[in-house]
């Protein structure tokens, strides 16, 4: 048997130390991985929400061109046959049974245009009638129609800023989309509830998110519309804006209230903002900036007094590619007494514009097949003839007049239309100085 003596004191003082530092070291490692792991957790979190945003946003896009472009030629559809409508009633002799025909179809067919107006709204392609207007003094205004939609069995209450900045608005569309709002925390709170509308002013600087290319930094306007409902899982809030996504039975909701918000606000140069979760509620946030704080393009269409008077037998030059809807046009202008001449796109418009024939209106498609557009041969007759009047016409305009820099220069009037409002207008038009 060998005999080992043991090591110095100062050796064993020394191993221990050193096993101790590596201890103390492995401990420090493994909490600087579980740290990075956990920020490398975080930042894929953080990448998987901004992907579910950006693919959110781009879905919403994509309805809303597809939409936009349904709704165009449904108001192409809709022009046919109000403008076929009318002429049936002024031209042929109806049994009173054949006018409550005519008068059933015509009700179906300005239904059919206010379900394309709300497709517009989500596509943000409506034509807008905006004037500066209080928010406080709208909800003022709308509290008695609010409270008669919410029922017996829901409180509603109203906590406005006194302090709320003023905003440029389309009041009707706007008291349609709050309308729209009270409406589903109605239907979300089947047991009755409670629902608050609140206005604040917040000054906003983007951050980013689903929402950032339609933010501009600014003074906004803020109206929160919050319920004690049923609140919606996360499955529902994501597809919650889409047009005709509802959760409500047959015959309960089309679907369009909540897209009809998220269109408008974003119209006006805001944005909408939605917190729901299970048994929790939910709350809808409208963000619109203060009237002198829009984007420059973001203008005011006002809208413009009727007038009925009679022909006095001057030309129009209709230019219009959908043959069915050109055919109805230049019937029932004829029909009114005026001259007519038509032309299926903007060569022909072109054409007979530089010839010699009198023309006093051109009343033309804004969008055109064969690359010329109708704010082209609007701007191209106004060269041609300084005093001839001008109409722009569209199944959807305001967004593609201002990308033609022709938001200010031509009045518009928005398919589909009766034959009253037509007449009207264009009388309205050659009157103007």
């Amino acid at each position: 048997m060998r005999f080992q003596l043991p090591k110095k004191p100062d050796e064993a003082d020394a191993l221990r130390t050193r096993a101790e530092y590596l201890e103390a070291e492995i401990f420090a490692r493994a909490q600087e991985l579980q740290t990075a792991n956990a920020r490398l957790r975080e930042a894929n979190e953080e990448l998987a929400a901004s992907q579910n945003k950006l693919m959110q946003k781009h879905r919403l896009e994509a309805i809303g061109q597809l939409t936009g472009g349904v709704a165009h030629d449904f108001n192409n559809l809709l022009t046919t046959v109000l403008g076929n409508l009318d002429l049936l009633q002024r031209t042929e002799p109806l049994s009173e049974r054949g006018a409550m025909f005519v008068k059933a179809a015509e009700r179906s067919a300005l239904r059919g245009a206010r379900l394309t107006q709300q497709l517009l709204s989500f596509g943000r392609r409506q034509v807008l009638h905006s004037e500066v207007c209080s928010i406080n003094t709208v909800l003022r205004e709308i509290e008695g129609l609010l409270r008669r939609a919410l029922g017996e069995a829901i409180e509603l209450g109203m906590r406005l800023d006194a302090s709320l900045c003023d905003v440029l608005i389309d009041q009707t569309q706007f008291e349609s989309a709050l309308l729209n709002l009270i409406l589903n925390a109605r239907d979300a709170m089947p047991q009755g509830g409670r629902v608050v509308v609140e206005t604040r002013v917040e000054d906003y600087a983007p951050e980013g998110g689903l929402d950032a290319d339609y933010q501009h930094p600014g003074r906004y306007a803020v109206i929160a519309v919050r319920d004690t409902g049923l609140g919606m899982p996360a499955e529902v809030r994501a597809r919650a804006f889409e047009p005709f996504f509802t959760t409500k039975g047959a015959g309960k909701g089309s679907g369009l209230g909540l897209s009809q918000v998220h269109g408008l606000v974003h119209q006006l140069g805001g944005h909408v903002m939605l917190d729901s979760a299970p048994g929790q509620g939910t709350t809808v946030t409208i963000y619109l900036p203060e009237a002198k704080d829009l984007p420059a393009t973001q203008k005011a269409v006002k809208s413009v007094p009727t007038d009925t008077g009679g022909t006095t037998g001057e030309t129009v030059l209709v230019v219009e590619d959908d043959e069915e809807v050109r055919r109805t046009v230049v019937t029932v202008l004829a029909s009114l007494g005026y001259h007519v001449l038509a032309a299926s796109d903007g060569a022909e418009a072109l054409g007979i514009i530089g010839g010699a024939k009198p023309i006093d209106l051109i009343f033309v498609d804004v969008v055109m097949p064969r690359g010329i557009s109708g704010v082209e041969v609007a701007k191209e007759a106004r060269r041609a003839r300084p005093r001839i009047k001008v109409i722009l016409t569209s199944g959807y305009a305001q967004e593609v007049l201002a990308s033609h820099g022709a938001h200010e220069q031509f009045p518009f009037f928005a398919k589909p239309y009766k034959q009253k409002q037509l007449a009207s207008e264009i009388r309205r038009v050659l009157r103007c100085a």
